[in-house]
C-alpha cells in the first residue's frame, strides 16, 4: 500500500498578494557575541584564571533554540569569528602586553586564539608570537589545550602615540562542542590584561566589577563583538512580474528572492534593469572582510512530522519523506552563486538534530523554473515531532573564485517557490541517495563507441587543493 501524506505546502501567496507564510529571512553570515564575563558557577571544570570572574569566550548549556541541540557544551561552536578588542590607547615608547590566558580548541585544523596590536586604529594588525614556548601546529596561536599561560609581550616603540591590542578567537566548519566531534573546555579565557608604557600602567582588567554576562568593560575601554555580517537587507518575496523570466515556463505567482536593494545589477547578462543577488564589497580585502560573501537563507516554521495537512496522523511506517520546491536556475557555474536545501529535526520547540542536506551546493545555467525533489527522511533523525526547512543562496567566490569561476557576473537567481513536504507510506527499507555518489557518464579510453570504460564516480576524491581529479571507484547509498 501506499499512501501520501502532505506535511505542508506553501506558495508564498495569499489572494495574489506576497505571504511569508511563517517563514523568515537568516543571514548565515551573522552570528552572537561569545566573549563574556563569566564566573563559570554550575560548570564542574571550569573556573576564572584569577579572582571570581574571567573574560570567557565560549557557550554555556542553553534551552535556547539556537543551542538545545548543541552536542557537548560548554563549549564553543562552528565558524566562530569573535573579538575581545581595545580602544585606542595613548602610550609613549615601548609598551607591555601581559595577561593570564586558558585554551582549549581543536588542534591543527583553524580553531585558535590570537592576539595582535594595532598602531593605526585597527586598520592592520600585527599578530604576537602566542604560545611560542609550545610546538603548535600553527605558530603564534592559542590552538589544542587545555593549556594556560601567564604571557608577557614587549611592543617596541613606534611613531605612532597609540596602541590597540584585540584578543581573538576562529574556527572552522566542524570539529567543535556544536557539533560534538571534538569536545573542549570551551575556546580561550582571559584575565589580569595589563597595557603599560614607558611612563607606567596605561590600562588593568581584571572583570571583578563587571556585571555577568557582559560583553565590555565597565570603563569601556574594552568591547566584545563578533565579525561583521553580510547583511538581510536583500532578502524578499517578489511578485513574477518584478524580475526578469527568460525561460519557457512563466511564473506569476510570487517567490523568495536576494536581491532586494541590491546595487548590482544583470547588465553582464543583458539585463541591466534587472538588480542582482550581490557582490561582495569585501571581495579582495585583507580577513576576515575578505570572507563576507551572501549567504543568506529562508527558513520555514516548524511542521508537524506526525499528522498532515488535513489532520490525518502519519502512520510510523510511512519511512519515505520527499522535499519538493521550484527554483528559478539562471547560475552558470563561473557566477559562483548557488542554490541549496538544508533540513532539520526537532522534537519538543527544541532542533534534535543538526541541519543536513547532501553536501551539494547547485548550479545550472537553464534559465528556467525547475522542480526540485529530494529523500529527506534520513536528514531528521528518528522519530521528529516536527521539522524545519531552510533555502539558501551562496555566493562561493570565497572559496572557489579563480578555481573554478571568477565570480564577475551574477543574475537575480536563485528564486524560490512552492515548496512542499511529504511523508509516504511504504514498506522495506528506506535508500538515500546522493548523486555525487552514484556512477558519472564516461568515454571509452581508445576512442571508440565500444572501447573499455572506466567505472567512475562522480566525485573528486583527491585532496582539497590537488590539481589533478581522481575520480572514485565505487558507488554508495544509504540503506535503513
Amino acid at each position: 500500500m501506499v499512501d501520501t501524506f502532505i506535511l505542508a505546502f506553501f506558495s508564498f501567496d495569499s489572494g495574489g498578494a506576497p505571504d511569508p507564510q511563517g517563514w523568515f529571512p537568516v543571514d548565515r553570515t551573522f552570528q552572537d557575541t561569545f566573549f563574556h564575563v563569566d564566573d563559570f558557577a554550575g560548570l564542574p571544570g571550569y573556573a576564572p584564571l584569577e579572582g571570581s570572574r574571567s573574560m570567557w569566550c565560549g557557550v554555556r548549556p542553553s534551552p535556547s533554540v539556537g543551542f538545545c541541540n548543541w552536542a557537548t557544551l560548554p563549549g564553543y561552536g562552528n565558524n566562530w569569528r569573535q573579538f575581545f578588542e581595545s580602544v585606542d590607547f595613548p602610550v609613549q615608547g615601548n609598551v607591555t602586553l601581559s595577561y593570564k590566558v586558558f585554551w582549549n580548541s581543536e588542534p591543527c585544523e583553524g580553531d585558535q586564539g590570537q592576539v595582535s596590536y594595532s598602531r593605526d586604529s585597527g586598520q592592520n594588525w600585527v599578530q604576537l608570537p602566542a604560545d611560542s614556548a609550545a610546538p603548535n601546529c600553527t605558530p603564534n596561536v592559542y590552538d589544542w589545550g587545555p593549556d594556560s599561560l601567564v604571557e608577557s609581550f614587549t611592543i617596541p616603540g613606534s611613531g605612532s602615540s597609540t596602541i590597540r591590542v584585540r584578543f581573538a578567537f576562529v574556527s572552522d566548519g566542524t570539529w567543535s562542542d556544536e557539533d560534538g566531534l571534538w569536545p573542549t573546555d570551551g575556546a580561550i579565557m582571559v584575565d589580569s590584561i595589563t597595557v603599560a608604557d614607558s611612563l607606567g600602567v596605561v590600562d588593568f582588567q581584571d572583570f571583578e566589577a563587571e556585571p555577568l554576562g557582559a560583553h565590555q568593560t565597565n570603563d569601556g575601554h574594552w568591547q566584545a563583538r563578533s565579525a561583521q555580517s553580510f547583511g538581510l537587507d536583500f532578502v524578499d518575496l517578489f511578485p513574477g512580474t518584478g524580475f526578469v523570466q527568460d525561460g519557457c515556463t512563466f511564473n506569476g505567482t510570487n517567490a523568495w528572492g536576494f536581491f532586494a536593494g541590491s546595487m548590482d545589477n544583470y547588465a553582464c547578462g543583458g539585463h541591466p534593469e534587472q538588480a542582482a543577488v550581490p557582490m561582495s564589497p569585501f571581495r579582495g580585502q585583507p580577513w576576515p572582510l575578505s570572507s563576507l560573501y551572501m549567504t543568506n537563507e529562508v527558513w520555514s516554521p516548524f511542521i508537524d512530522w506526525t499528522q498532515d495537512v488535513d489532520g490525518r496522523p502519519v502512520p510510523a511506517t510511512a519511512t519515505s519523506a520527499f522535499l519538493d520546491f521550484d527554483v528559478y536556475r539562471d547560475l552558470p557555474l563561473n557566477n559562483l552563486v548557488f542554490y541549496l536545501w538544508h533540513v532539520r529535526g526537532v522534537t519538543g520547540g527544541c532542533p534534535s538534530t543538526p541541519w543536513s542536506s547532501d553536501n551539494l551546493a547547485y548550479w545550472g545555467d537553464q534559465t528556467d523554473w525547475f522542480h526540485h525533489r529530494e529523500q529527506v527522511a534520513d536528514n531528521v533523525g528518528a522519530n521528529p515531532t516536527e521539522v524545519q526547512v531552510a533555502l539558501q543562496a551562496w555566493d562561493a567566490c570565497g572559496v572557489w573564485c579563480n578555481l573554478f569561476g571568477n565570480g564577475l557576473c551574477h543574475s537575480h537567481a536563485p528564486l524560490f517557490d512552492n515548496v512542499r513536504l511529504v511523508r509516504v507510506n511504504t514498506t522495506g527499507p528506506l535508500w538515500g541517495v546522493s548523486s555525487s555518489g552514484l556512477f558519472q557518464d564516461n568515454f571509452a579510453a581508445d576512442g571508440t563507441k565500444t572501447g573499455t570504460v572506466r567505472i567512475d564516480v562522480a566525485l573528486d576524491v583527491a585532496v582539497t587543493g590537488d590539481p589533478k581529479v581522481v575520480p572514485g571507484d565505487r558507488a554508495a547509498a544509504t540503506v535503513t
